[in-house]
């Protein structure tokens, strides 16, 4: 039986940078990475650093004018 995709907006193909750091760490150094796509809901990227599934992370990005219409701060 074929998987059900859940997601509810559209994702885009967008190379955006972003930091990151496990949201119980806000003392420990933000790494940095970009996005491989992102929607209004989600944003996937890769890393070289290990990150454990489940974990919360604390993301800071620019979101880009093609998925919220204006440009915003970060």
């Amino acid at each position: 039986m074929p998987v059900q995709d859940r997601r509810t907006s559209r994702r885009l193909i967008m190379k955006v940078p972003l930091r990151f750091r496990p949201m119980k760490a806000t003392s420990s150094p933000e790494e940095t990475a970009a996005s491989m796509n992102i929607s209004t809901h989600g944003v996937f990227f890769a890393t070289e650093q290990k990150v454990s599934k489940g974990l919360l992370l604390q993301v800071h990005l620019k979101m880009p004018r093609e998925i919220i219409g204006d440009d915003v701060e970060e």
